[in-house]
């Protein structure tokens, strides 16, 4: 039997948050820089992608240990989040 639940967004996205904080309390991830760019001098922002996905990257500049352009291959170790 199908249970429905009804949620409001925020409802929802913290639902999903928590699910992912305890699911993945420390992930590394893979992959190809795409679409890097830095806002306001201080806001980076990046596609992480691999031949079949991709997924939004956010950071704060002051949190980058080294210079990262588009194509350049990395893994980056963080929280996931969905907004």
């Amino acid at each position: 039997m199908e249970v429905e639940v009804k949620l409001t967004v925020s409802e929802f996205l913290a639902t999903v948050n928590q699910t992912l904080e305890y699911g993945f309390t420390g992930v590394v991830v893979e992959g190809e820089v795409s679409g890097f760019k830095v806002s306001q001098g201080k806001y980076v922002f990046f596609d992480l992608k691999d031949e079949s996905g991709s997924v939004g990257c956010f950071m704060m500049k002051f949190q980058l240990t080294q210079p990262i352009v588009d194509g350049m291959r990395v893994a980056v170790k963080g929280a996931a989040k969905v907004t």
